[in-house]
């Protein structure tokens, strides 16, 4: 009964293995995700599929980059 649940658990852990290797929009790669996270991405249209096997998907563009924000103009200093 024992080799049972020493089974199961290994089992789990190989399929804890399946991951999706992703490239950003510029072909750097970043860290692999869930299948179920690349197929929501690709069903999104925010990836495409590069290659079946092994899986690699690829972004289709990046984030808006944040705003930058200027601090209060400092006394000697025109204002932006």
């Amino acid at each position: 009964m024992r080799t049972d649940r020493v089974r199961r658990r290994r089992a789990s852990r190989s399929h804890e293995l399946e991951r999706v290797s992703v490239l950003d929009p510029v072909g750097h790669l970043l860290s692999p995700c869930h299948p179920a996270r690349a197929r929501a991405l690709l069903r999104r249209g925010r990836a495409w599929l590069v290659r079946d096997d092994p899986p690699l998907i690829q972004l289709c563009r990046m984030g808006e980059p944040a705003p930058i924000t200027v601090a209060a103009s400092t006394p000697g200093m025109p204002p932006p």
